[in-house]
């Protein structure tokens, strides 16, 4: 069988939805996170990369996240 099985776009619209929003300003902490590297500013990369006290994850870690979410929601099959 095929692994690869095809899954109608209907069916993802709710990953796309859930998570679109939150991949766009992800993309934006990723790109600001390399420009960071980059210039080899570490104090600000590692607090781009540190859990604040609250216990949320900072915005980089949570965009991440949000990204295995919406792969897992694409790759789902109809099964």
């Amino acid at each position: 069988t095929n692994s690869c099985t095809y899954i109608q776009l209907k069916k993802r619209i709710t990953s796309y939805s859930k998570y679109a929003f939150e991949i766009s300003i992800g993309s934006k902490d990723f790109s600001k996170l390399g420009m960071t590297l980059n210039a080899g500013n570490w104090d600000l990369t590692e607090s781009l990369l540190t859990d604040d006290t609250t216990g949320m994850p900072p915005p980089v870690k949570d965009a991440l996240l949000k990204l295995v979410l919406f792969a897992s929601g694409m790759l789902k099959t109809p099964n």
